[in-house]
């Protein structure tokens, strides 16, 4: 297992065909190679395959130059379960295609896949890597971008890292929001998403303070979907042609699927699912769609697109997202709005007829619980919302008749809608829609980054950096200030605060930036004059609006003078008074107080 080798030929059979479980085989040493007449069986047709363990230090997967090629790996899952488990790093080099049992991946370190691995059929893959550590800490798996990762449905896929770390699945998900239970795959069948939840430890509702995630559809309803082909389509909104959705014949129209998961890892990033699937009228058309979930956000990004596979244009093409039977929360009746994204944030429509790209559900119309953005870019686009609790309640109804709000918190379905253009053969078209989640007091927030994102709204501009100040030093500079006089105020009067002090050690240089204010303790600080020697230094606030000049004195070398360009208002409910020695502190113009052993102001 240091330096010697096993050159695996032949064939090696722990079959079970007369009953019973495969067995298991394992071939491990410092570097393990195969011949190309190897012939690895546990196959158990009335029971488990079992599996083949490959145990060196490093392993390479290459065309050529590795310890085993992409095409002879492939060949050796048809009959077996293969764990590749090196000590240090496993490579893919070489493209590698299965149809049949699991190939599982183990690194002590880390996993670099630079070729395409396809799983089809029954085929899944398992990447543990950092196996080398309890928390496989510095240790990843990468995944080139020149190659891809595809696994046949979303339950073919699971991921560990570090050897205590747990086992999981493809759950799409971050701190603020997830699609499904946490541990469940986080795409059904379908390829859409499960059950949406929310993280909430910020809402006080009824008093009572929130800390858990709470869905955000009925029982565990998954987002749904609803095509349609063909058809009388003179007008942009109609239920006419073949219609397949989710909740009905959607899954015994699909032909094929598969995932795309090489941008996803560890909960977030991106996954593509694609179906393909057959209409009543011929059509044949695959559906994309490609989630995108960043760390941090409070919101999922979706890309459904429609690609003609067929031999002739697809015409009247129709395309809904929402969802069947809405809960939010705690609350099986919700509040909803239509309207769009503006500079301004969200803002209602005016009339049934008007466009609505945008809705808004919430679980209270009192600004507290949970709420929901439901949106779109596409320049077609439409919402539409419906009682529960058939997706066909929102779907089966013209958004520009769908009402704009709902007065009293009811049950129900809502959707997105889009009319695309007909698609030639090979043609694409789709809508790019946002689903954002957040406690309600957020959702201001969680629009802006949703308009953000979208380009619905332009980002703030950066912040200008102050003004330098040529007598404010950049390294911190310190003053032991001998305070001779108490500092008090008394709000009902909206008395100054004044303090004059003689400054021991020599002068620092002071200023205030940009005429405004600066805070030292429970100070607005408007002026400060220094000086060297034993003359006095005053620093001076206020606890009423005021406007103040500022001034230093020419021994320091300041030369800052005129009026404050803005009134401080500062609310102060007590008395406060301070004496005996202070420490000031200048960085870069920032002005602290330094605090005693007990954590109180000097």
């Amino acid at each position: 297992m240091v330096n010697d080798r096993i050159v695996v030929g032949g064939t090696l059979d722990a079959s079970a065909p007369n009953g019973g479980d495969g067995g298991f085989i394992e071939t491990s040493a410092a570097k393990v190679s195969t011949t190309a007449d190897l012939s690895v069986t546990t196959r158990a047709p009335n029971g488990s395959t079992g599996t083949w363990l490959i145990d060196p230090v490093t392993y390479t997967v290459a065309a050529s130059g590795g310890d085993e090629t992409g095409a002879a790996l492939a060949a050796r899952l048809v009959g077996t379960n293969i764990q590749i488990q090196a000590d240090s790093t496993v490579n893919i080099n070489d493209a590698v295609s299965w149809s049949a049992n699991k190939l599982t991946l183990t690194s002590g370190g880390n996993i670099n896949i630079n070729s395409t691995m396809t799983a089809t059929g029954t085929g899944s893959l398992a990447l543990e890597y950092g196996q080398s550590s309890a928390n496989g800490a510095g240790s990843t798996y990468t995944v080139a971008n020149s190659a891809g990762m595809y696994i046949p449905v979303a339950t073919a896929f699971t991921w560990k890292k570090g050897s205590a770390g747990n086992t999981t699945n493809l759950v799409f998900a971050n701190d603020n929001l997830r699609f499904g239970n946490g541990t469940q795959a986080s795409l059904n069948s379908n390829g859409l998403l499960e059950q949406p939840w929310y993280f909430d430890n910020t809402s006080v509702v009824n008093g009572v303070q929130r800390n858990a995630w709470f869905k955000l559809t009925f029982s565990n309803y998954a987002l749904n979907l609803e095509v349609a082909a063909g058809g009388v389509g003179t007008s942009d909104w109609n239920r006419n042609g073949s219609i397949l959705g989710s909740q009905t014949n959607l899954a015994g129209a699909i032909t094929s699927k598969s995932f795309d998961i090489s941008k996803f890892k560890e909960g977030t990033g991106t996954i593509v699912s694609s179906i393909n699937l057959g209409f009543g009228g011929g059509e044949t058309l695959r559906i994309d769609n490609t989630y995108t979930l960043a760390a941090g956000a409070s919101f999922v990004k979706t890309v459904t697109n429609m690609t003609n596979t067929g031999a002739a244009t697809a015409s009247n093409l129709r395309l809904w997202v929402g969802t069947q039977d809405d809960y939010v929360a705690t609350r099986d009746s919700q509040y909803k709005i239509k309207g769009n994204l503006t500079a301004n944030g969200f803002e209602q429509i005016a009339a049934q007829t008007d466009q609505a790209k945008a809705l808004k559900v919430t679980e209270f119309n009192n600004g507290t619980g949970a709420a929901i953005l439901f949106y779109s870019i596409s320049s077609g686009a439409d919402t539409s919302f419906a009682s529960c609790c058939s997706f066909t309640n929102a779907t089966g109804i013209n958004p520009r008749s769908s009402a704009i709000a709902n007065p009293n918190a009811e049950d129900g379905s809502y959707a997105l809608f889009i009319r695309l253009a007909d698609l030639a053969v090979g043609q694409s078209g789709g809508m790019t829609w946002y689903y954002a989640a957040a406690p309600a007091a957020q959702l201001t927030a969680a629009v802006t980054a949703v308009a953000q994102s979208s380009g619905a709204a332009p980002a703030p501009a950066p912040a200008p950096a102050a003004e330098p100040v040529n007598n404010i030093p950049l390294l911190a500079a310190v003053a032991h200030i001998e305070t001779g006089a108490n500092h008090s105020v008394d709000e009902s009067r909206g008395e100054h605060m004044r303090s004059s002090a003689t400054l021991t050690q020599p002068s620092v240089q002071l200023g205030i930036v940009n005429n405004a204010p600066m805070t030292i303790g429970s100070l607005d600080v408007v002026s400060i004059s220094s000086g060297r020697g034993e003359r006095e230094g005053t620093v001076q606030g206020a606890a009423t609006p005021m406007t103040s000049d500022r001034s230093a004195n020419n021994d320091t070398g300041a030369t800052d003078s005129g009026t404050a360009d803005s009134q401080i208002a500062t609310q102060i409910s007590e008395q406060r008074s301070l004496s005996g020695e202070a420490r000031i502190f200048v960085v870069d113009g920032g002005i602290n107080l330094a605090v005693n052993n007990e954590g109180e102001s000097r």
